[in-house]
């Protein structure tokens, strides 16, 4: 049995387990393809029962619903494979298909005790932050991470990643000292963290810091911007900052260049960053033009999805602003249904 880079086993092969350690390492940096690492690795070794199991669940955490295909073949995979794996990686299947059920508490209260037994298992953490984030549960956010901190060595990889994530948690429970603390710790480590940057950004934007929040992410923007989605996030919150400073060109200058090509990758954080500018934009009385309509026809393909409560909100305000009057009567009807 192989193992990966924080020394749990792995059913599968020891190249899977490095495909495993490069997908986990993307999925903390919003980097790279860690499905398509993990597809490939899975096609190799039908064994890698974890493998198809972190792509089910990284399918549904994007925004996937769990009757989708790809989310039930890559657990029929696991479900091929599980029997010659560990408990651990029998409990993140039971996991990933309680997420697919709909059961996300019960996701959540798996992967938590997973970490009780192995604090340093990366995956469960990281999928129970994003649970977490989803249900909008700052306590678990932050304790999720606080439990199993000491068990993280400063010198491996994830630590600095697992840090940005405590610095959220932290923030989001209003410790907002502590918060920066952990946040310039994790950046001081890797500045391409993302989610350290992001977890600043909610640190100024609370604290009414927005001229230092607008340098802060400007300065830093090109370690931060190949980071996926979460690029378009925190170039999000740049815009929230200079929408308070009243910089209205620069926020529809902004959004020209970096939020609306961004629909094409058909990102779900990116559909609902590009909803939430706009209407906010509204609200402060800016015309942003025909801005609505491929945001209106980026949502209504997922008209359908109902993943969650907060999408289905960005999806409706779409909806609303769309010129086409059968969106919104499609959406009733689909949210009826």
């Amino acid at each position: 049995m192989a193992r990966d880079r924080q020394g749990l086993a792995l059913a599968g092969s020891p190249a899977s387990a490095e495909a495993f350690d490069r997908a986990v390492a993307d999925y903390y940096g919003l980097t790279g393809d860690p499905v398509g690492a993990l597809k490939q690795a899975v096609a190799r070794d039908p064994a890698f029962a974890l493998g198809a199991v972190a792509i089910a669940a990284l399918f549904m955490i994007g925004g996937f619903r769990g009757d989708h295909a790809e989310v039930t073949q890559a657990l029929a995979a696991a479900e091929a494979a599980i029997g010659g794996a560990s408990s651990r990686e029998k409990r993140h299947l039971a996991a990933a298909k309680a997420l697919a059920a709909g059961g996300i508490l019960d996701a959540t209260l798996l992967w938590e005790d997973i970490l009780v037994d192995y604090p340093a298992d990366a995956l469960a953490l990281r999928l129970g932050q994003d649970a977490y984030f989803f249900l909008g549960q700052s306590l678990c956010i932050r304790d999720s991470v606080a439990r199993v901190l000491p068990a993280w060595d400063r010198g491996n990889p994830l630590t600095s990643f697992i840090l940005g994530a405590y610095a959220f948690g932290l923030e989001e429970t209003g410790e907002l000292g502590r918060a920066e603390e952990f946040g310039r710790e994790a950046l001081a480590r890797n500045p391409s963290d993302a989610w350290a940057v992001h977890a600043l950004a909610h640190v100024m934007e609370t604290a009414s810091r927005q001229e230092e929040g607008i340098a802060f992410l400007k300065a830093s923007r090109p370690s931060w911007s190949p980071a996926h989605f979460m690029a378009g996030h925190n170039g999000w919150h740049l815009a929230v900052y200079l929408i308070e400073e009243g910089r209205f060109a620069e926020v529809l200058a902004d959004y020209d260049r970096f939020a609306a090509p961004r629909l094409a990758d058909d990102a779900t954080l990116d559909r609902v960053d590009a909803a939430a500018l706009l209407w906010r934009l509204e609200l402060a009385g800016v015309d942003v033009g025909e801005r609505w309509g491929p945001v209106a026809r980026a949502w209504m393909a997922h008209v359908d999805d109902h993943a969650l409560a907060f999408n289905d909100l960005h999806l409706a305000l779409a909806a609303s602003r769309s010129k086409d009057a059968g969106d919104a009567l499609r959406l009733r009807r689909s949210l009826d249904d």
